[in-house]
């Protein structure tokens, strides 16, 4: 899956946030968010009464006697559903920064692993893909097991140079396959690097142009993505900023990296 090169530079590199949409029922299941007119050919199930009966007083004739509940004033519920999210982390893991590499990695296994503890309650699905080298790998498939991550994340490699547009080509992949699985999960792809890319996917190819034109895919794929910069360099900011705007998501600089300042920023996003 090789996107097209953006045949133009992205000018701008503020960042940018999507509100994401909770899946709408009008099966009697989930939250109860408004009530609007029943269809005429619809069949009248979980109805709102009350909301039925205001629109039925609102539109009889006061100087009649009350009548019988009219078709055209039944209201129905409309309502949301509790949304699974799938969140996935993909991990720079090359050696650009040397040691910051190692806490990237133990800061990725703990949020990973925090997520996991409550997903139960939170609905939360996770999973995981390391880049290094020249190659992208996705040491743990989105799961609700804290066991089998605990398990799949014992031991991860570090070193390298930094392949990030092929960690985002197998991100996008595997989104992909999880909306399969799980229709309606919200998918979020949380990006933790200095963005100090230097390895295309194709050889040859631009580096900054790939990985943009991977973020604008990103967009088109319905992925909600947070980029977080654990660097300082500004050539990488700047790519990373880039990543951004082109697929939308949201930026956040974080030079004191901890497990519970990501969690803050997952959980804050709207609709969570």
């Amino acid at each position: 899956m090789h996107p097209p090169l953006p045949d133009q530079p992205l000018n701008r590199n503020r960042q940018v946030g999507g509100r994401r949409q909770k899946p709408k029922t009008e099966q009697g299941r989930g939250r109860w968010i408004r009530s609007v007119p029943l269809g005429r050919s619809e069949r009248p199930t979980d109805l709102d009464l009350r909301s039925s009966l205001l629109a039925h007083a609102a539109h009889r004739d006061r100087s009649a006697p009350p009548g019988p509940l009219k078709a055209a004033s039944l209201r129905k519920k409309i309502r949301a559903l509790p949304q699974r999210q799938s969140v996935l982390l993909l991990v720079d893991a090359s050696d650009s920064m040397g040691d910051e590499s190692t806490v990237r990695m133990r800061v990725a296994k703990g949020v990973a692993l925090a997520l996991l503890d409550r997903a139960y309650v939170n609905r939360f699905r996770v999973g995981m893909i390391v880049f290094r080298e020249r190659d992208a790998d996705r040491v743990l498939a989105p799961t609700n097991s804290v066991e089998l991550a605990r398990t799949k994340l014992r031991r991860l490699g570090i070193g390298g140079a930094t392949p990030l547009a092929a960690g985002i080509e197998l991100a996008i992949k595997t989104l992909k396959q999880e909306r399969i699985k799980h229709p309606g999960s919200d998918p979020l792809l949380v990006i933790l690097s200095d963005g100090e890319a230097n390895v295309p996917l194709t050889p040859g190819e631009d580096v900054l142009a790939e990985v943009i034109a991977f973020g604008r895919l990103l967009r088109q794929e319905g992925i909600s993505s947070l980029m977080i910069n654990t660097g300082s360099s500004s050539q990488g900011s700047t790519l990373l900023r880039r990543l951004t705007k082109a697929a939308g998501g949201d930026y956040s600089q974080m030079n004191g990296l901890t497990p519970g300042a990501i969690l803050d920023l997952v959980n804050d996003r709207p609709d969570t």
